[in-house]
């Protein structure tokens, strides 16, 4: 039971991760093309467009995350931490 939530909750972090890179990449594509029309920066002084990045591989999408940190292009960030599960586990087992 616990892993399964543990799996849920990873998977709606990728989801909201996919979401909000999709939102900010297509906000930058606005954003350059509003420039290039207002003539604001011209080419050579533009930040270059993103490379397509290849997709990360299966072992690590499934490995555990509660206590490492998570590879997402380049940046490091914390995963969730595992403390706030586990007192959640503590709670339910008090229920019973």
């Amino acid at each position: 039971m616990h892993a399964k939530k543990t799996r849920d909750r990873k998977k709606l972090f990728l989801d909201e991760a996919e979401l909000t890179i999709a939102r900010m990449e297509a906000e930058n594509a606005s954003l350059r093309a509003f420039m290039r029309a207002n003539g604001m920066a011209p080419q050579s002084d533009a930040v270059p467009a993103p490379q397509p990045q290849p997709a990360p591989l299966l072992a690590a999408a499934t490995a555990p995350t509660a206590a490492a940190d998570v590879d997402l292009g380049g940046e490091a960030v914390a995963a969730v931490p595992a403390a706030k599960e586990e007192e959640k586990v503590a709670e339910e087992k008090g229920a019973m």
